[in-house]
């Protein structure tokens, strides 16, 4: 239908306005007023060390390492653990390579037929994801209270998958972004940095149109879409026994690609009308993500978000999103992970212009001097930077500015320390905008198979702790998740106003479903329906046979059945990182 075609093409560009502080909106990170206050995390499981005992640096806070805790076993099950790339085995890491070309090139019938129900295609799944952003109700898979109910379960069943072509790899792994980022620990080990042939390939696709030619997944092919493949011809319709809406009224149906042939391909992209590479494509400067230009056609990050075309994340940041008394509710822990911000001062002022214009324009100025030259444009976009710092709030955070901030360090006489503000650079989406081209395409994301699961199980991982230090929550609260539209509770379970991405009332779901961009988009409930405690999980194209003592019954896991049957106490899976609780390590 039109409305689907429209929003799918709109989307790319949603996903990254959102990132690139082009929406005139003004949103922030939810966050608490012990935290805007530097108060200690009284939990010390996995809370990072405080403004206190770092001196306020914020460098020194990124910087912290907590010291390791050894505890006994504290859970009876004996979970399978999920364990990060670089710590598997050859053989065990051969094996894995070898069940995600499997998944690929087999189909989900004749798959079956050799390695049992768990067997599932991955453009199958691929399917499955791209109608959780496609759901005429709006996305039911992303910026929301939803986004990791969705996407564990969607691990489930990619691991399942996994485990039942090669049952010794006991889990799916998964890859600890802060390794490979600026700084990180691997970033310039040959052996173990994650962007090699040994893993998924150059950081910068080789290929004329950027295709990742390199590495274990090298030449990974983006599928056609056909009726009979995708469509409401397809086997997809009511695949295992359950009838699938999103594929009998087709969704998803990607535009054709801009080629010279007559007929052009319609490839498994969201986006495919800008790309026609017939394999997996990645771009860190693609000019749909991080070389987007503002409306005065300069480039707002012009060597990378936060001065870098680089993931920046480290370890502390992953544990400032665990921390119970820094993220002390669901959508707490929500608005940490995920991009929040759009832009800490109000459109139209002398901030909000040196923010997007003034800093962006010195950028590219320095690029054009001499060495001794730009060494003046870098203290002077240090200045700037450090006046912006100041005036933020201390309950909005930006990633770009603090990403330059960490970048160029303090201005000569500048204060250059500043209080923590709102949560660190954000977790998920930021892996996305830096690879740009497939992983940029959310709608099609797992495109870049072993990327995508192993960065969204390492985003799983966090809220595995966060559960872990948020345990005393558990059934009695259902992890403060929002189980109704009762305006009043979803404020109160979302921390400071203005509010993010993540809502309530998301800015990201009414830039990307308003104005009929998706049929059935209200924008009058505080979340999306379909997205509650009792709701199904993207019951649009429904998950099943995922915990070994409940099936999803008729209808599906609802998303209270994912976090319960996931909890610290029943969860059939964990991760190397929590293995003590279960095991005597």
């Amino acid at each position: 239908s039109e409305h689907l075609l429209s929003c799918s093409s709109s989307l790319i560009s949603v996903f990254v306005l959102v990132a690139m502080g082009r929406l005139s909106a003004v949103i922030a990170v939810a966050c608490l007023p012990a935290l805007v206050a530097g108060a200690a995390c009284t939990n010390t499981n996995d809370c990072p060390a405080t403004d206190s005992q770092t001196g306020g640096d914020e460098a020194s806070l990124l910087q912290h390492q907590k010291p390791p805790t050894k505890r006994g076993p504290k859970y009876t099950q004996k979970p399978r653990v999920r364990r990060e790339w670089r710590t598997l085995s050859p053989e065990i890491q051969d094996k894995v390579v070898n069940a995600f070309w499997t998944l690929k090139k087999l189909n989900t019938t004749y798959g079956q037929s050799l390695y049992g129900p768990h067997f599932h295609n991955h453009d199958d799944m691929l399917i499955l994801h791209s109608c959780s952003v496609m759901d005429p109700r709006c996305d039911q898979g992303h910026f929301g209270p939803h986004f990791m109910t969705f996407h564990r379960a969607l691990l489930l069943k990619y691991e399942l998958a996994l485990l039942s072509v090669e049952p010794d790899i006991f889990a799916m792994p998964y890859w600890n972004i802060a390794y490979d980022s600026v700084n990180g620990k691997y970033r310039n080990d040959p052996d173990k940095y994650f962007f090699t042939d040994k893993y998924i390939g150059a950081f910068y696709g080789q290929g004329p149109d950027h295709e990742v030619e390199n590495g274990r997944f090298a030449n990974w092919p983006v599928e056609h879409w056909t009726r009979q493949r995708f469509g409401n011809e397809s086997e997809l319709v009511n695949q295992d026994g359950h009838y699938n809406r999103c594929i009998d009224e087709e969704w998803f149906v990607p535009q054709p690609c801009n080629c010279s042939e007559d007929e052009c391909p319609r490839l498994l992209r969201a986006s495919s009308h800008e790309h026609c590479a017939e394999v997996v494509a990645r771009w860190p400067e693609d000019p749909n993500g991080q070389k987007m230009t503002n409306s005065d056609g300069i480039a707002m990050n012009p060597n990378g978000q936060g001065g870098t075309f680089e993931i920046v994340y480290s370890e502390d940041d992953f544990d400032k999103c665990a921390c119970a008394d820094r993220t002390p509710t669901w959508m707490a822990w929500q608005n940490c992970v995920e991009l929040s911000t759009i832009s800490c001062f109000v459109p139209g002022s002398k901030e909000y212009d040196m923010r997007n214009r003034v800093l962006p324009s010195l950028v590219t100025q320095a690029g054009a001097k001499s060495e001794a030259e730009k060494q003046d444009m870098v203290e002077a976009m240090k200045e700037v930077v450090e006046e912006l710092m100041e005036k933020v709030e201390p309950n909005c955070t930006d990633s770009m500015l603090l990403g330059y901030w960490l970048k160029l360090g303090k201005s000569e006489g500048g204060k250059g320390n500043f209080p923590f503000r709102g949560h660190s650079p954000y977790f998920h989406s930021q892996a996305h905008i830096k690879f740009g081209i497939d992983l940029l395409d959310v709608t099609t994301s797992p495109n870049e198979a072993a990327a995508f699961t192993g960065y969204h199980a390492d985003i799983d991982r966090n809220n595995f702790h966060w559960m872990y230090n948020s345990r005393h929550l558990g059934q009695a609260t259902k992890w403060t998740y929002p189980t109704s539209q009762n305006q009043a509770a979803a404020f109160a379970k979302s921390g400071l106003p203005p509010y993010g991405s993540s809502g309530p009332y998301g800015l990201y779901d009414r830039a990307m479903c308003a104005n009929g961009k998706a049929a059935d988009y209200t924008g009058d409930t505080p979340w999306l329906p379909g997205t509650l405690w009792d709701d199904v999980v993207n019951s649009g194209f429904a998950f099943y046979n995922l915990f070994p003592d409940y099936d999803g019954g008729d209808k599906g896991y609802t998303h209270g059945d994912i976090l319960t049957l996931s909890s610290p106490d029943r969860t059939p899976y964990t991760y190397d990182t929590l293995e003590h609780l279960y095991y005597d390590v």
